[in-house]
């Protein structure tokens, strides 16, 4: 039996090379999701195509972004409503083809950004904003599209066919071959069949988490919609070999979505927060907030507690609302270091709308205990005052 490379005739006859060349892989333009090589939407055979690799390659990554941060659940999603599928060049929601590459890169970022958050403890990264930014990148794209082919501009046109003299596929279980006729399917068999499973698992598995945490254990809300967003993940995997995952990558998008706002949120502090110690021992070395108000009181303390602050250093932070510092007027240095973005700044009784030191105390006493202050705010007001400016 002759292999593909067999009918090679002309120069590059026996060349075993890939069929695309460095500048077509780098074109995402050119992508198209396959419907030779498909087992849920084409997306995983169309990009094994682009890169001339085997589609059971490229559905392990998948399934290890899935996995590992959930973030191939969005890059598989983003390429199934925004690629066009090949021959009709049909798409879920038409774009500028600038802007599906833009989309793609960007769920691509985010996808390799979960692997690596997830292996490595978490990332400081902007999950919601990202996610935000990406369907808007889409919406305006698709009403861009939209007015493009109002005005008679941006016609899609299919991929170029590939060069003359390219190798064949390097690999032989896939090839291109002509477009299938329409396939005939049984009424009885249409449907998601594995959506009533995954529905079934997840209800289980937000059971099991909602009776852990009714016995004590210390569950995050995020655990909620990542629950889901596993079950998805596994039930895609079994999509891939056996039944119809049909509605369930809507569902891994909208989990992958809550996870995400649901795992900011659980970072976020809000609220307000009052210290008023009596004695040094009871000052803590910082007091920390997301969003409200901070007012820590130093007017309860005694000349002996007061002493016993000479050197510290107490960190104030807060990223939006409101910090407020009373300290005595007499019997303590004060050394403030305020650090802000946007607001402003109220040093004994000195506004400013940017970030300031100032310090209070007796000239005439240099060997008073001196206390440090360092107050750090993104928006709001910062304001250091004196027991007396207070009143």
């Amino acid at each position: 039996m002759s292999s593909p490379h067999d009918t090679e005739t002309g120069p590059e006859a026996g060349h075993d090379g890939p069929r695309v060349t460095r500048d077509e892989i780098k074109d995402l333009g050119r992508l198209r999701r396959s419907r030779t090589e498909r087992k849920i939407s084409g997306v995983a055979g169309g990009i094994a195509r682009h890169f001339d690799v085997d589609p059971l390659l490229v559905r392990v990554a998948f399934a290890i972004l899935t996995f590992f941060g959930g973030g191939g659940i969005l890059l598989y999603g983003v390429a199934w409503v925004l690629v066009p599928e090949e021959d009709t060049e049909d798409t879920v929601i038409r774009t500028e083809e600038s802007v599906r590459t833009i989309a793609l890169l960007i769920a691509g970022v985010i996808a390799v950004a979960s692997v690596v958050g997830d292996s490595f403890g978490g990332l400081d990264f902007p999950w919601p904003l990202m996610l935000v930014g990406l369907v808007l990148l889409v919406v305006f794209g698709g009403k861009q599209a939209k007015e493009n082919r109002a005005a008679g501009l941006g016609t899609a046109t299919p991929p170029p066919p590939p060069p003359p003299g390219a190798g064949a596929p390097t690999y032989s279980s896939y090839r291109p071959g002509p477009v299938p006729p329409p396939r005939v399917r049984d009424p009885r068999k249409r449907g998601p069949l594995l959506f009533p499973f995954t529905f079934g698992l997840a209800a289980l598995g937000l059971g099991v988490v909602g009776t852990l945490q009714l016995a004590g254990v210390d569950v995050t809300p995020s655990a909620y919609p990542a629950t889901v967003l596993g079950v998805v993940g596994v039930m895609l995997l079994v999509g891939a070999f056996y039944g119809r995952a049909g509605g369930l990558i809507l569902i891994g998008l909208l989990a992958a979505v809550a996870t995400a706002a649901t795992t900011a949120l659980d970072d976020v502090t809000a609220g307000q927060e009052t210290p008023t110690p009596r004695t040094a021992a009871a000052l803590q070395d910082g007091y920390d907030l997301g969003v409200g108000e901070i007012v820590l009181d130093l007017t309860k303390m005694d000349a002996a507690e007061l002493a016993k602050l000479d050197g510290r250093t107490v960190d104030v932070d807060l990223n939006v609302g409101h910090i407020r510092v009373i300290v005595p007027d007499e019997g303590l240095r004060v050394d403030v270091d305020a650090s802000l973005e946007v607001g402003e700044v109220v040093l004994f009784g000195d506004k400013s709308d940017t970030s300031t030191k100032a310090s209070h105390g007796d000239p005439d006493k240099p060997d008073e205990p001196t206390l440090g202050i360092d107050a750090d705010m993104f928006l709001g007001q910062i304001e250091v005052m004196t027991k007396k400016e207070a009143a």
